[in-house]
């Protein structure tokens, strides 16, 4: 695994992600290189803040360390260190260190034992969410940060020949196979209609700012919260969740049984797919795979640079967003080298 991130043409990096290694008997560590399909649980992500950057930077955080306690079923287990400062805003990732004690107030996983992956997945959105809408009121909290911001999530998790994607707002995850795309996420915006319609019978109204923009989330009592939201799923954006509940924290989750045809899982932010189509943000990545491999066969050298060709032709198409890209190249018996 690898990632490429820039904060393109705007002022602030408000994008996360994270690249780990899930494993029972020592939690949650940095991964890079290839995805050896017979090792330890592979986890990327990438969190799309919006209105700040905190959200992004705690789910980045956080959402890793109670996925491993769900999965192991050690849910009283300490699960991260916290950090004294939030990641600056570099756009650099947040490299999980090895566990540590977790003080008081950090996110937990109810005590129900382990659970199946999927559920697993889908309820470390809702238990970090639940966590931050308390913590972010902390005064104890303070000092590491907070803002009323909120943040996209995609989230995929690979053991064995069996990937899981979970998503919230409009990052999305795809994986390379055979000579196409197939898309493992939902994009949950307004121009969604089970989501527009959602999002109405909730009380919601759906506003343009200007004629042809395109509609935003709107409450009775946030008529001019950052002009209404894009999205209408996320973390955080508590704004547009209470008194209203108008956007979730619930996530579409995906299940796919990988074959050998399947070679790479590409997690994005808007800031690409806007400007990017599936084939295409695919194709750029599996031309520089087959480039940079007459040079090297190292996984952590190739997946970087399939990540660093999908940013740099989203800049290259105009993309005014920040921009996060993780790479996910599958290894289906050592076809690359460890490093």
């Amino acid at each position: 695994m690898a990632a490429a991130a820039t904060r393109g043409r705007k002022a602030a990096m408000e994008d996360r992600h994270v690249l780990a290694a899930l494993d029972p008997s020592t939690g949650v560590a940095h991964a890079q290189g290839a995805v050896g399909l017979q090792q330890q649980v592979s986890v990327g992500a990438v969190f799309d803040g919006h209105a700040g950057y905190a959200t992004a930077a705690y789910a980045a955080q956080h959402i890793p360390h109670l996925l491993h306690a769900a999965l192991s079923g050690t849910p009283n287990r300490a699960e991260a260190s916290w950090h004294s400062q939030l990641q600056a805003e570099t756009g650099a990732a947040i490299l999980i260190a090895d566990v540590v004690a977790h003080p008081a107030g950090g996110p937990r996983v109810p005590s129900r034992g382990a659970l199946n992956p999927c559920s697993a997945l889908a309820g470390s959105f809702r238990w970090f969410d639940r966590w931050w809408a308390d913590a972010r009121c902390d005064p104890s909290l303070t000092e590491h940060g907070w803002d009323d911001s909120g943040s996209t999530a995609v989230v995929a998790m690979l053991s064995g020949r069996h990937l899981i994607v979970a998503n919230a707002g409009d990052s999305i995850a795809l994986l390379a196979r055979g000579g196409g795309s197939r898309r493992l996420s939902v994009e949950h915006r307004l121009d969604n209609a089970a989501e527009a319609e959602r999002i109405l019978e909730a009380g919601g109204r759906l506003v343009r700012l200007q004629p042809g923009a395109s509609p935003r989330v709107m409450g009775t009592s946030n008529q001019t919260r950052f002009k209404g939201s894009m999205v209408t799923r996320s973390l955080g954006d508590f704004a547009f969740k209470h008194p209203q509940a108008l956007l979730s924290a619930e996530p579409h989750v995906a299940q796919q049984e990988l074959a050998p045809s399947d070679k790479l899982v590409v997690l994005a932010s808007d800031g690409v797919s806007d400007v990017l189509p599936d084939d295409d943000l695919l194709g750029v990545a599996m031309t520089a795979l087959e480039q940079t491999r007459n040079c090297t066969n190292s996984g952590s050298a190739l997946a970087k640079a399939a990540a660093t060709v999908i940013m740099n032709a989203a800049l290259e198409a105009g993309s005014h967003d920040n921009i996060t890209v993780v790479a996910m190249l599958l290894d289906w018996g050592g076809d690359y080298a460890t490093d």
